[in-house]
Formats: structure tokens, sequence, C-alpha cells
């Protein structure tokens, strides 16, 4: 966290706990959440195959191939690293594949996070791809 008064950085993971005098006339935005991930790799369980769908970019489009498994997506989801939704699709068909566009991302190379949610809501699926 970065606080733009003192001008200082606390990692709050390390110290979860900080202290400091407020004054009312203090103006807004005096504090700075600073996110840092360590891995943007592909986890283990998805190299080693435990997600039943294919992911792959190419020209721009995200394609998705289900591998002919039913899964009953609800629907399928995109995040950047913000957190920020910036995909939504209700889908209740995975038999065949699925193919769409970020138009709300930029030309610049990014990582994003798919997540699919099967109807009955108790499956969820997520893959990080590069867009």
């Amino acid at each position: 966290m970065h606080d733009k008064k003192q001008l200082t950085i606390t990692d709050l993971n390390a110290n979860p706990v900080y202290s400091f005098n407020h004054d009312t006339a203090e103006a807004e935005g005096r504090f700075e959440l600073i996110l840092i991930s360590k891995t943007y790799g592909v986890d283990e369980s998805a190299a080693a195959g435990a997600i039943p769908f294919n992911l792959f970019v190419k020209d721009k489009t995200v394609n998705l191939d289900f591998l002919e498994n039913d899964l009953g997506i609800a629907s399928a989801r995109v995040y950047n690293l913000a957190g920020q939704e910036i995909y939504k699709n209700r889908r209740h068909d995975t038999k065949n594949p699925l193919s769409f566009q970020l138009k709300s991302v930029r030309s610049e190379v990014g990582i994003y996070v798919l997540a699919l949610t099967t109807k009955d809501g108790k499956n969820y699926y997520y893959q990080k791809f590069i867009y």
C-alpha cells in the first residue's frame, strides 16, 4: 500500500496492520493499493490436462474447443489482471466450439483469465491466456 501523504510503501502481507492519523480536511485518494502477481505461468493442473477444453488465440480471436465434452456451461467470462470483466457470454451448449474477440482490449498484448461456470453452479473452470 502506498501512503501518498507519508510517501511510504507498506507490504500488507508482511505487516497486515497499518496505523495512521486521519484529518477530515485531507483530500480523498491518500492511499493507493499496489497489487503484484508473482507468477504468470500456467498452473500445473492445467498443464496436466485437468481442464476439459482447449483454449487458443489466433488472429485476435479466442477459440474454445470443448473436446466433445458437454460441460453444460452457463457462462463464459473474461477478466483482465485487474479483475475487471471485459467479456461475458451466456452459453448453454458446449457441443460446438466457441469463438469471440475481446473488442474492449487495445492492441497491446496482455494476460487474461477465462472463467467458465456450469449451469448447476457446481463447477468452475479457469484458464489464463495471452491475448
